[in-house]
């Protein structure tokens, strides 16, 4: 099986961490990017190698919703799976999300077995 590669965007260390070791566990590549220029950077260069993104909302420099917004304007991305993670759990947070273009949205504090079937299904769906 071949190995797919996740990009996680998120400016918390201790957040990068977690998810990298969950996902790393599951034989996924993990590439990181602490913030949504960096995260643009990353898929500019790697953009077809990369199965999923795993985007933090809220963050410095450029936020989740407005990486991703970039991300859709960009044909040869635009088909990449995004998954919005973030801490607030309210209807028109969710919504933002999904109008920019995030595929899932998931809230804070994400349970391994979660992120993992949500990865999955991204990838199955994107293919």
């Amino acid at each position: 099986m071949e190995t797919k590669t996740v990009l996680v965007v998120e400016d918390d260390e201790v957040t990068l961490a977690i998810n990298t070791h969950i996902l790393e566990g599951e034989e996924y590549k993990v590439l990181s990017a602490k913030d949504g220029i960096e995260g643009l950077n990353f898929i500019e260069s790697q953009g077809n190698h990369i199965d999923v993104i795993l985007l933090d909302k809220i963050m410095p420099k450029m936020n989740g919703t407005k990486m991703v917004g970039r991300l859709r304007e960009d044909e040869r991305f635009k088909n990449i799976p995004v998954i919005m993670i973030t801490g607030s759990d309210d209807l028109i947070s969710e919504k933002e999300s999904r109008k920019s273009g995030a595929n899932y949205y998931i809230t804070k504090p994400i349970q391994s077995d979660t992120l993992i079937s949500l990865v999955e299904k991204a990838i199955k769906k994107s293919k």
